[in-house]
This record gives structure tokens, sequence and C-alpha cells, in this order.
């Protein structure tokens, strides 16, 4: 079987950097010493506090370790045994007999790990051809032993299950994308903890990236979960509520837009960690519809794993020397220029603006003040908060025959061939609105087609000692709710709502909530919103 190639989905560099960013520089080598040496096995080890699963006694059920599998109990490397020596051990063994044997293997390990585990330079090699077995002959009745291994303590899952992480996922892909209920009755388990949850959903996440007419159906099971812990984080899965951001991440690398509704109601209901998902729902929203799919799994197969264990390309060296020369790269490089909110080689000028949202009444409109050099990709986003978008569908400029898009639409099959693509990052504000009275168009939600007019009412030279800052002067009106039909939908719900007592209006209000008033602006909350974006810096 060929290996596949290693496409990991999260850039753990990007993810380690993020995170200590919230510490001091000494603070950083610390914690950057402490998962090069053995750190992550303190970490489970820290998990004991919360550990609730009551075991039941294995070993009233454990009998001792068939022959054919006494050399791989006693093997300390896999110099000791190799695969090929393992298949030849249990070619001759009936199927069954070997499922039986298997699972009483592994229950001795819950038995006995403590006291062999120590001795062991490459424990993972005993979980790992076990997988194999379990693969080769298609066990899918074995999912249940492997789940149990997902209950067991977080010591024993550091001895076993810790590096590579993905040995665990692998064979839950394996052996459970046809049992995808027994996965989900395991999610449910309150007493267990988040680390097996994810594992099984980077499984289930796999079976749509392998298998894309299976997408929708993984979906469905996505929020079968996603409303489970809308309803149950709050009590006995409290330890579990970093499992939302782990999920929200598998969930916007498979673009699972459909679970957007729950996924924001979570977020608004509890307070998700966000270092996956860095900025929460509202990236979500933005970033999902048109998110890069990759693999889930390091491999889709144990026998692809085995294989480069067998190439010495795993080993607890080589990965600390990977990290750390990934994380140094990763941790010292800046930003892409085109990345940085502002093309700092401009100077920039204070630009004054008026957004109006095309043919709306009453007109919805906003004023704002805006250094001139801020990139157009840059100031979509300061659109939709100023407006009160919500930022997950996807947009553009126009000015003439001029099409300003961000790089990942650039190319898209909706535009007309009479229309000039241009990179809506590599083009400051300034140069599409250079005098008074210029004027740009902007269309969020290409289904929906909300058309905005953007017109530059004044512009100046920052003083001395002006901050250069985004400022919302002024505005009117509430911003129309997400996916309701464009202009003229939010036309029929304003005139249904003229009228409160009809059943038009009964459902409106129920989707809206009591609270929504087309002719009210909340400023204050909005202004509040707008002190999150960055200050132009001008030398």
């Amino acid at each position: 079987m060929t290996k596949k190639q290693n496409k990991t989905p999260i850039d753990f560099g990007k993810v380690v950097r993020e995170a200590l960013e919230m510490f001091t520089p000494q603070e950083q080598q610390e914690l950057l010493n402490l998962f090069l040496n053995d750190g992550i096995q303190d970490c489970y080890r820290q998990l004991e506090d919360i550990y609730c699963y009551q075991q039941p006694d294995y070993a009233q059920e454990a009998k001792p370790i068939a022959p054919f599998l006494k050399r791989l109990w006693d093997m300390k490397n896999y110099e000791d045994y190799i695969i090929e020596e393992l298949q030849m051990d249990c070619a001759s063994v009936p199927v069954d007999e070997l499922e039986k044997e298997v699972r009483n293997f592994i229950l001795n390990l819950f038995i006995n790990f403590k006291e062999n585990a120590e001795d062991e330079e490459d424990k993972i090699l005993k979980l790992l051809y076990i997988y194999w077995i379990m693969e080769h002959y298609q066990m899918e009745s074995s999912l249940e032993i492997v789940l149990e291994i997902m209950r067991q303590s977080p010591t024993f899952l550091s001895y076993y299950c810790s590096i590579p992480d993905n040995i665990t996922p692998i064979i839950l892909y394996q052996l459970g994308k046809n049992q995808l209920p027994v996965l989900l009755d395991f999610i449910k388990e309150p007493q267990t903890l988040f680390i097996g949850k994810e594992n099984i959903c980077s499984a289930v996440a796999q079976i749509a990236i392998s298998s894309p007419e299976r997408r929708l159906e993984v979906t469905k099971w996505f929020c079968q979960v996603l409303n489970y812990y809308y309803d149950h984080l709050d009590d006995a899965e409290k330890n579990n509520v970093s499992i939302i951001d782990y999920i929200a991440h598998l969930l916007k690398n498979i673009r699972a837009v459909e679970t957007l509704p729950i996924l924001e109601k979570i977020y608004k209901r509890y307070e998700i960690p966000t270092i996956l998902v860095k900025g929460g729902i509202k990236e979500l929203k933005k970033e999902m519809p048109h998110a890069e799919q990759s693999e889930s799994l390091d491999f889709e197969t144990i026998e692809d794993l085995i294989g480069v264990v067998y190439n010495d390309e795993w080993d607890d060296e080589n990965f600390d020397e990977d990290f750390d020369d990934e994380f140094d790269e990763d941790f010292d490089d800046e930003f892409d220029d085109e990345d940085s909110f502002y093309i700092e080689t401009i100077t920039p000028k204070k630009l004054k603006l008026k957004i109006t949202l095309t043919d709306s009444s009453p007109e919805v409109w906003r004023t704002l003040e805006v250094p001139s050099n801020i990139r157009l990709e840059s100031f979509a986003e300061v659109i939709e908060v100023a407006m009160g978008w919500e930022g997950y569908h996807l947009h553009l400029f126009r000015k003439g025959k001029n099409i300003y898009l961000p790089d990942y639409e650039k190319d898209d099959n909706f535009l007309r061939e009479d229309k000039i693509e241009k990179s809506s990052s590599a083009t400051s504000l300034g140069e599409v609105l250079p005098k008074k009275g210029s004027r740009i168009e902007y269309e969020y939600d290409f289904g929906d087609s909300w058309m905005h007019t953007i017109t530059l009412e004044s512009q100046e030279a920052y003083k001395k000692d002006d901050i250069r800052s985004i400022i919302l002067i002024d505005g009117a009106n509430a911003c129309p709710p997400e996916d309701c039909g464009g202009i003229w939908g939010y036309r029929r719900i304003l005139e249904a709502l003229e009228h409160p007592r009809t059943k038009a209006a009964r459902e409106y209000r129920e989707w809206l909530g009591k609270d929504f008033n087309p002719q009210k602006f909340n400023i204050k909350k909005a202004k509040k919103e707008m002190n999150d974006f960055p200050i132009a810096i001008s030398e």
C-alpha cells in the first residue's frame, strides 16, 4: 500500500505562536521547554483531577495472553518484532479467535500498563500493531474495545496514545465509518474526557473528506453533537467546553456551513476558548464557506503510518528537532505584507465616508473616518462591522469595469467577461476613492446581493499628533437580518411587521426576536466593536 502525502490541517506552529503571544518572552521559553521535554505527558497527568470514569474490573474478564501474541506483549522496540513477523504469526489464526485475543490483549494492557510502561522504549508500538490487526482483518466489532481505550485514565493515554497522536483517530475512522450512531453515543458519555471525543470527531470529519458524497451525513452527525453540547455544557460536560473550538475547526475544514446556526447559539451561550478558531463564530461565518479543504488526518490507514515508523521518519528525537525548527521559524517570521491591515508604504490621509445600503427604506447608512491606506479587503471588515453584518458571506468591490476580490475568490465564474479582476488585498481605499465625491460599490452575499454605495465626503492630511484610527461617526436604522432574501425580502418583512397581529408578523418576530426595531441603530455598541480595528502606523 502506498503512503499518502502528509497533509495536516492544523498549522501547529501558528497555533503555538498565537497561544504564546499571551505570555512574556521568558514564559514563552519555559512553555516551549515544557512541551519539548515530556510536557505532553505532564499535561495528560494533570487531567487526572477531572477524570471520573468508573472502570469495570477488567481482571475478572482478562485471560493470559495468547501464545501467538506473547512476543508482541514482550517487545520493547520495533527491532524486537517487525510487522512482517506479526503478520506471519496471525496468518494461521481464525479471525473470530484473533479478534477475541486482540481484545484480551488490550484488557491486559489496562491492567498492567503502569508496571510495564516504564520499561518500554516504544510503548505506542503495541497498540499500533494491535490496530493494524483490527484494520487488516476489518474487525468493525472491535470498535467497542477501541472506545474503551478512549475511556481510560489520562495517565494511560499519555503512555500509549500521545505521540503520534493521530493513531487512534485512524483506527476510529477505519472501524467506525459505518457506525456513526455508536460514535455519537460515546460523545454523549459525560464522564469521559475530551481527548477521546476529539479523536472521534477527527475520525468522523475524515469520512467527509475521503467520501465527499457523505458530507451531508457527517454534517448531520455533527449537528447532533452540537445540539447535545448546547444542552449539556453547563453541567456534567463543563470540563469538555474546549472541544467546541476543536469541532469548529474541523467543521470549517469540511465547509459544514449547515452547522453555523447551532454553533452561533453555542458561542453566544458559553465562553468558548478560541485557540484553533481564533476569531470564534465571526471567523467561522466569514471563512467556512470558502475554507481550503485538506486532510483531517495525516494518514487514512494504520498501514501507511507503520510504513513511516519503519522508514525511521518518526521518532521522538526528530519530532523535537522538527518542532523546534518549525516553531523558531514561525515565531520569528513577520506576517506576510498582504496580511497586514494597512499598506504601510503609503502615507495615509483622513477620509470621511458615507456608506449607504442601496434601495433601503428607511435608508440604512453610516458615516466613518478611515485612513486612506487601509486595504480594500480590510475595509470590507469595517463595512460589515459598521453596518451590522455578521461577515460569513462572500463579497467584492466594484468600480466601473474593475472588480476587487480577495485572492481566494479570484477566477470564480460569477464574473462577466467584460470585467477586470483586481486584488482587494493589494489595493488601498485611497486608490479607488481619490477625490471628494468619488464612489465605489460594495456587494455582500452574492445570493441576497446586498449592495452598498461608499461615497468620499472629504479628505485631509493627518496632523502630527492625530491618531490614525477607524472611527464610526454616525448612522441610522438597523441592518437587515442575514439571509432574508435581499433588499426585496427585507421589504416584505417590514411590510408584514406593520401588521403585528398577522401570522406572518408573528413568525417574523419569532425569527428576528422581540427587540428587533428596523428604525433603531445601536451606535454605542457599534462604536465599541469598531475599537477592535488596528491603528495605522506611520513614521
